[in-house]
C-alpha cells in the first residue's frame, strides 16, 4: 500500500467539504470544489490517469460556472426534476459509449496512460452525468452510482486508496441522492 500524500489528503478533505457545503446550499462549496479539482489535476496526471486529468479540468470549470450560477440564482426549485426520455437515454448512452471507445483506443495506443479502457468511460459518462445534474434529470444519480463504483477500482489500482475511499462514499451518496430526488419527483408529479 502506497503512502497517502499530503496533496491527496487535502484534495479529499476539500471534496468532502464541497459535499457538506453543497448539501447546505452554501456558495463556498464551489471554492472547495475548485481547489480540490486543481489538486486532482496534479494527482491524476502524476498517476498517468490522463483522461481523468482532463475531467478534473472540466470539474474546475464547472466549479466556476456553479459559483456564478448560484450567485445569480440563489434558490433552486425542487419541482423541476424530470426524467430522461427513452430517446435521450439511448442517444446519450450511445454517444458516450462511442466516445469512450475512441478515447480509450487513442490513449491505449499512443500514450502511457494507465487503465485507459476504464478511465475513458468514467470520464465521458461523468461529463454527461454532470450535464444531467444541471438539467435536473433524475437518472443522473443512477449514472453516478455506476461511475463512482468503477472509479473506486480505478483509483485503488493507481494506489490512491484515500481517493478510492472518497469514491466509495460518493457511491453511497449517489444512491441516497437518487432516492431523495425520486421522492421529490413523485411528490411534485402527482
Amino acid at each position: 500500500m502506497a503512502e497517502i500524500s499530503v496533496i491527496e489528503l487535502a484534495a479529499v478533505a476539500l471534496a468532502i467539504l464541497y459535499l457538506i457545503l453543497a448539501a447546505a446550499r452554501n456558495i463556498f462549496c464551489w471554492l472547495a470544489a475548485g481547489i480540490s479539482s486543481i489538486l486532482y489535476i496534479k494527482i491524476c496526471y502524476d498517476s498517468h490517469l490522463f483522461i481523468e486529468t482532463g475531467l478534473q479540468f472540466f470539474y474546475f470549470l464547472m466549479a466556476i460556472v456553479g459559483y456564478f450560477h448560484w450567485k445569480k440564482n440563489n434558490l433552486q426549485n425542487d419541482d423541476d426534476i424530470s426524467l430522461l426520455t427513452v430517446r435521450g437515454f439511448i442517444l446519450g448512452t450511445l454517444i458516450c459509449g462511442i466516445l469512450s471507445l475512441m478515447m480509450a483506443y487513442y490513449f491505449d495506443r499512443y500514450t502511457t496512460a494507465a487503465l485507459p479502457w476504464l478511465d475513458a468511460p468514467i470520464t465521458v459518462f461523468s461529463i454527461w452525468a454532470t450535464w444531467l445534474v444541471i438539467k435536473k434529470k433524475l437518472e443522473n444519480w443512477l449514472f453516478w452510482v455506476l461511475i463512482d463504483a468503477l472509479a473506486i477500482y480505478l483509483y485503488y489500482k493507481r494506489n490512491l486508496q484515500l481517493t478510492a475511499l472518497l469514491y466509495a462514499m460518493y457511491t453511497i451518496l449517489a444512491v441516497v441522492g437518487y432516492y431523495k430526488w425520486r421522492s421529490v419527483y413523485n411528490t411534485y408529479k402527482k
